[in-house]
C-alpha cells in the first residue's frame, strides 16, 4: 500500500548471517479482498572482534605469558553475555592449543541447546632486560636440556 509501518519483531537466538525470518500477516496489505502477505527479514550479523563462529561454537584467541604456559594456571573467559568463565590452562601447555568450554556457545535454532566456546592459546613473551633474571633463565633452560 506504500504506507509506512513501524513494528517490533523477536530474532530468535541462534539465527545465522543471510537467515530469512518470516513473519505472517506484516507484509503487503494493499488488496483489501486478500489476506495480509507476511514481511520476510533477512538477518545480517555485526562481527564482534575477537570472536568467530562456526556452526553454534564461538572460537576466539587468548594471549597468555609464556611462564604462565609453563607453570600452568586459570584464565577468565569473558563470554558475549557477559559471564565469566574459568578456564585452567594446565602446565606445560603449547600455543596454538585448543581448549572447550560446554554450553557456552550460540543455541541452535532450532533446539535451543548451546554450542561450545573454544579458546585457542596464543604465547607471549615478556621483554627482560635485567641481566641477573637473563642467567637465572639461561640457567634454567640449560638443566631442561
Amino acid at each position: 500500500s506504500g504506507r509506512m509501518e513501524t513494528i517490533n519483531i523477536d530474532i530468535p537466538p541462534g539465527a545465522r548471517d543471510g537467515d530469512t525470518i518470516q513473519y505472517e500477516g506484516l507484509g503487503d496489505d494493499r488488496h483489501l479482498q486478500l489476506r495480509r502477505g507476511n514481511l520476510h527479514v533477512v538477518i545480517q550479523v555485526n562481527p564482534i572482534e575477537g570472536w568467530d563462529r562456526s556452526n553454534n561454537d564461538l572460537i576466539t584467541k587468548k594471549t597468555v605469558n609464556v611462564f604462565d604456559l609453563l607453570l600452568g594456571c586459570v584464565i577468565i573467559i569473558q563470554t558475549l553475555d557477559n559471564r565469566n568463565v574459568k578456564l585452567t590452562i594446565p602446565k606445560g601447555t603449547n600455543p596454538g592449543q585448543r581448549f572447550s568450554i560446554p554450553q557456552y556457545g550460540i543455541p541452535d535454532i532450532n533446539t535451543r541447546r548451546k554450542g561450545n566456546i573454544y579458546v585457542i592459546i596464543d604465547v607471549q613473551t615478556p621483554k627482560v632486560s635485567d641481566e641477573s633474571l637473563l642467567n637465572k633463565i639461561q640457567q634454567l633452560r640449560d638443566e631442561i636440556k
